[in-house]
């Protein structure tokens, strides 16, 4: 599975810049990503899918889990 790593600059509707926070993946085709981003002074936090945000690094990270 490839998921794009916690830190990684993105931009929300709207051009808004923001970081992500956290990864939670819900199954394997299901991946949640906490995002950070300023309104103003007041920070906010919410989770989107990955098509719900834009990123020009699109270099995801490979991540697996054995199966036994």
């Amino acid at each position: 599975m490839k998921v794009f790593p916690v830190g990684t600059k993105v931009f929300l509707r709207d051009d808004i810049p923001a970081t992500i926070k956290s990864i939670l993946i819900k199954s394997e085709d299901c991946v949640g990503y906490e995002c950070s981003w300023f309104n103003g002074r007041e920070r906010k936090l919410e989770w989107f899918s990955d098509y719900e945000f834009s990123c020009d690094n699109i270099n995801k990270s490979i991540i697996g889990f054995k199966k036994t």
